[in-house]
């Protein structure tokens, strides 16, 4: 018996210090998509001497590049310096442009909520015109539509994980 092999989705980290330095990725993410894709999930360190970008483009089926705290660097998009007190995570935004870019060229999908506008959109741009901005809607927007019907169908009875 040849049993289905689950889909490996990756999700971006956040570095944040409590107490040390940590990663970490809110559950809200981690626990709706591994339930409603019935896929595994694989945290993605935001910390670029221990992630091979190479090696996860071949391990993952997609990434989630979640919101966050940090503000993308403003360096990134010619921006002015942020105000006192607004949170950078300079190496999440290398990890993740590496990332997305990689997943991109191998046809593989990159989801993203809010994080995904400066990501994608503006750093990635439009590479291949209209069929691009499909492409690109498609895959942040409609994705999180079709998490929402699941969310709903769930609720009313219609839907059994």
């Amino acid at each position: 018996m040849t049993v289905a092999k689950r889909p490996v989705i990756g999700v971006l980290c956040c570095n944040e210090t409590l107490g040390r330095p940590v990663q970490t990725v809110a559950t809200r993410f981690v626990a709706p998509l591994a339930r409603f894709s019935d896929s595994t999930v694989m945290l993605v360190p935001a910390v670029r001497d221990a992630v091979d970008i190479a090696v996860l483009t071949s391990l993952l089926d997609g990434v989630l590049l979640t919101g966050s705290r940090s503000n993308v660097a403003p360096e990134r998009y010619g921006g002015a310096a942020l105000p006192e007190g607004q949170h950078i995570d300079r190496e999440r935004d290398e990890v993740a442009l590496a990332l997305a870019g990689r997943l991109i060229e191998a046809g593989k999908p990159v989801f993203g909520i809010f994080y995904f506008f400066y990501i994608i959109i503006i750093k990635r741009g439009f590479r291949d015109g209209i069929s691009g901005l499909i492409y690109y809607f498609i895959q942040g927007f409609c994705y999180r539509f079709l998490v929402d019907i699941l969310i709903l169908f769930y609720k009313l009875k219609k839907f059994k994980p």
